[in-house]
Formats: structure tokens, C-alpha cells, sequence
């Protein structure tokens, strides 16, 4: 009779045979196994065909478990009811697709989230240190201040950002206003600076 552990070894040869992961000894060792046991062979031929694996996750999918539990307490209570009982070799056969399948749909879908998670953290990371900051002006406009060239009078107030730094520097014409319009000035633009990045704000005083 098979081991379990045989069942389980050669379950992983076959997944990493079919994903590519296998090295030189492992598919060694695998055409050895299949020599050995045609039934092996067997089941390595039908984990390659797709269309085998989709109806077999479809009906992991939808496989009830409870009922699969009162179908078996309906079976121990019916004494008379005769056991169906696969042979050895094709119980062992049915075993190893079992396994292969699950330790395929598990590393379908390790493979999906750790890629999505790296995809998401590729994209939204901002390295420390990164001038990055966006400028949203009194009308309406938005600046990304990191890309481009800010040299600009606003209500006034000379707007200007160099290598990081952003300025306000009042011009002639705004010494001599009064302080509710000089409020209304600074309270025309707002500086986003989003988490991981940096700048350097210089006002008129």
C-alpha cells in the first residue's frame, strides 16, 4: 500500500514539475517515479489537461460539507448498505490529483495576492527623502510642484518653488495691504504633501 508521505512527494514533484520550479535532481527523480508506476503517469497527464482541472475545482468549489457529513452518519446507521471499495492503487491515484489540486489552487492564488500586494506597494510608496508636493491655488488650479517650474504672482504674492523649496514673497503692490486681504491672500493656496514626502515652505516674514 502507498505511504502518505509518498502521496504527498509525489504531489509536489508534479507541481513543480507543471509550474516550472523543479530542478535537475527533482525531474530526475519524477521520470524515475513515473517509470515505476504507470498510474503516476496517469495522474500527471490529467493535472496537464486545463479543461480536467476546471471541472474538479468547479466541484471543490461547490462541494457541500454538510451534506457529505449526513450522507456519512447515513451510512454508519445503514449496516446493510455494502461499502463501494476502490482498489489500492486507484484510491492512491484519486489521492494524489486531490492533493495536486489543492496545492495548485494554493499557489494559484498565494502567486495572485502577492503580486497584486507588490503591484499596490510599487505604486503608492514615496521613497523618503522624495521632494514631492502638489500646489492648489485660490481658482481652482492644481500644480504638481515636484514637475513642474513655479514662478508665478498670485493676489499679489510671488509664488515660487527651487529644488524643494517653496516661496511666498510679496511684490510692490501687496506691502501696503491691509491685513484682511493679506489673510485672504495666504489663505488662497493650499500645499499637499503627500505621507513619505518632503518640502521646505518659506513665507513673506
Amino acid at each position: 500500500m502507498k505511504k502518505e508521505k509518498d502521496i504527498y512527494r509525489d504531489a509536489a514533484l508534479i507541481r513543480k514539475i507543471i509550474c516550472g520550479e523543479a530542478n535537475d535532481l527533482e525531474k530526475n527523480e519524477f521520470e524515475k517515479r513515473i517509470k515505476e508506476d504507470p498510474d503516476l503517469e496517469e495522474v500527471y497527464k490529467q493535472i496537464q489537461d486545463k479543461s480536467y482541472l476546471q471541472s474538479h475545482f468547479e466541484n471543490y468549489r461547490k462541494y457541500s460539507w454538510e451534506k457529505a457529513y449526513v450522507r456519512f452518519l447515513q451510512q454508519i446507521q445503514d449496516k446493510s448498505k455494502p461499502s463501494r471499495v476502490l482498489p489500492i492503487r486507484r484510491r492512491w491515484a484519486v489521492a494524489s490529483v486531490a492533493v495536486v489540486a489543492v496545492l495548485l489552487i494554493s499557489f494559484s492564488t498565494l502567486h495572485y495576492y502577492q503580486s497584486k500586494t507588490q503591484t499596490e506597494l510599487h505604486t503608492n510608496v514615496i521613497n523618503p527623502g522624495t521632494k514631492k508636493a502638489k500646489l492648489s491655488l485660490g481658482d481652482g488650479g492644481i500644480i504638481d510642484v515636484d514637475k513642474q517650474k513655479v514662478d508665478m504672482i498670485v493676489d499679489g504674492v510671488r509664488v515660487r518653488y527651487r529644488e524643494g523649496v517653496l516661496s511666498y514673497e510679496p511684490t510692490n503692490d501687496t506691502r501696503l495691504q491691509t491685513k484682511e486681504s493679506a489673510k485672504a491672500a495666504s489663505q488662497a493656496n493650499e500645499l499637499f504633501i503627500p505621507r513619505g514626502g518632503e518640502n521646505t515652505l518659506i513665507l513673506s516674514d
